[in-house]
């Protein structure tokens, strides 16, 4: 399996584009946060399966602020660094 792990997109949607490219084939992408409310126009660029969790400019979303899934054999918790004093 291969995932494609981003955080901080901020609308800068030719970036992430960018990368998408340059990474593909990917099974599955990992997004931790400030999405800022484009979380549909990037599930619609990854054509696979997002997991995707709130940021700190994710005002007023309700995606969640912690996930936790099970990739292969390791669990894991997906998060934006702000809850955890991480900068």
């Amino acid at each position: 399996m291969r995932v494609l792990i981003v955080s901080d997109t901020h609308k800068k949607h030719e970036n992430l584009i960018t990368i998408m490219e340059k990474e593909r084939p990917f099974n599955r992408m990992i997004h931790l946060g400030d999405a800022e409310g484009y979380e549909d126009y990037i599930a619609e660029q990854a054509g696979c399966p997002l997991e995707i969790v709130a940021g700190n400019n994710d005002f007023f979303s309700a995606l969640p602020r912690e996930k936790e899934l099970t990739l292969g054999k390791y669990r894991v918790l997906l998060t934006h660094g702000h809850y955890y004093y991480v900068n």
